[in-house]
């Protein structure tokens, strides 16, 4: 297999980094609930052809051992707090409770081909690919949210390209619950910039969809995580959350404690573009986000 520039901005282009998400305490009727996380990561090729196995960029070797270091955001710096060896095909995770010196810290793990010595970083280091071809199998890791022995899961990450874009956010949360005392929806947002000097405020729009009338809004960080909780009185009613100077990934969580015991929900949505299949799909995309992103 010939191996070139083109091939290597490929790989460049798939890796990815892993923020572990904060943890949230809400109030539940006389009870105070607290929501943990967790991140598993599984060391394989997505794409198990017996010619990526043997692929050139990975040494002959489809799973090469990585060292997961994770880095924790303070102040202006990344500081790195552990490295684990995580061999070829091998699962390990991430609890948000082992790190309880950073609760309110943005922690990220990133995954690379050789142990960094460097204490503490400007910029977080560009993470090893775990693709090896152009298989549109993204390479994700299992991101957990507990209540209670209640869990709830989806496969996700954040491409190492995002990190270095502006952006903007279009979400609408038509998968969050109506809420009550007893049943809670958060949306959480996510953020992550190579760079530790980067954490500006942004404004996050709320806008009716039927009315396509702004109903609120709320300020979101970035290189950080931000809870935003949703009040519904219906769950039919649907509302955009749009932001103009910023991408963030749009994760809603839906939660309760009944007599029936603990219930937790977990998804994210996508951005515009999944919604168009082939044809002119950024056209379609940029068309429709900008009908939504002016209104604020």
């Amino acid at each position: 297999m010939k191996v070139g520039p083109v091939d290597d901005f490929i790989l460049c282009a798939m890796s990815n980094y892993y923020p572990l998400p904060t943890e949230y305490t809400f109030h539940s009727g006389n009870s105070q609930i607290k929501i943990e996380t967790n991140l598993g990561f599984t060391n394989i090729v997505t794409n198990r052809l017996s010619t990526n196995l043997l692929n050139p960029l990975r040494k002959g070797r489809g799973e090469i051992d990585l060292w997961l270091h994770v880095f924790a955001l303070m102040g202006q710096e990344w500081r790195l707090i552990e490295i684990r060896k995580c061999e070829g095909g091998e699962s390990t995770s991430f609890a948000r409770s082992l790190y309880p010196e950073y609760r309110s810290n943005t922690i990220v793990i990133v995954p690379l081909s050789e142990r960094i010595v460097e204490a503490s970083l400007k910029e977080l280091p560009e993470p090893t690919a775990l693709k090896v071809d152009r298989v549109p199998i993204a390479p994700r890791s299992t991101y957990s949210f507990f209540l209670g022995e209640v869990v709830s899961s989806y496969q996700g990450e954040y491409p190492a390209s995002m990190s270095r874009i502006k952006g903007s956010m279009l979400s609408f949360d038509y998968l969050s619950c109506s809420t009550n005392e007893h049943q809670k929806a958060y949306l959480l947002l996510m953020n992550l910039k190579r760079s530790a000097e980067s954490q500006a405020m942004h404004k996050i729009n709320i806008i009716d969809s039927k009315s396509r009338k702004p109903v609120g809004s709320f300020n979101a960080l970035e290189n950080h995580f931000t809870w935003h909780e949703i009040t519904k009185k219906d769950e039919l009613l649907v509302n955009a959350y749009t932001c103009t100077t910023c991408a963030f990934i749009p994760i809603y969580i839906n939660c309760s404690r009944s007599s029936a015991g603990p219930e937790i929900n977990v998804e994210h949505t996508h951005p515009p573009s999944e919604h168009f299949w082939m044809g002119d799909d950024m056209k379609l995309t940029s068309e429709l986000k900008s009908k939504w992103l002016q209104i604020n």
